[in-house]
């Protein structure tokens, strides 16, 4: 995952530098598209995310939605899965004791 982040961000800091804005001062800000590619998603999954509040946080600007990458990452990483011994078992992993 570390590499799309890298990705990510690598492509955003080239966007910012066309403009002439600078990355650092900007943040690292993506649009609902550049969110859905890096997510494996669609944008009209994001927007139905963003409209049911289920989506990382977002600013509005005007009618545009940006997300920072800051608040992408915490928002996936509230939602690890920490899958414990007793979760695997009754999903019918099991337990091998080895000796």
């Amino acid at each position: 995952m570390r590499q799309k982040i890298s990705h990510i961000e690598n492509t955003e800091e080239a966007r910012c530098s066309k403009n002439t804005r600078h990355a650092e001062d900007f943040g690292k800000w993506l649009t609902k598209q550049e969110l859905a590619d890096f997510l494996g998603k669609s944008a009209r999954t994001i927007e139905r995310w963003v409209s049911g509040r289920t989506s990382p946080p977002f600013t509005k600007a005007g009618n545009t939605i940006l997300f920072h990458i800051d608040g992408v990452k915490g928002w996936l990483k509230g939602r690890e899965v920490n899958v414990t011994i007793k979760a695997r078992a009754r999903n019918g992993f099991r337990q091998h004791n080895h000796i």
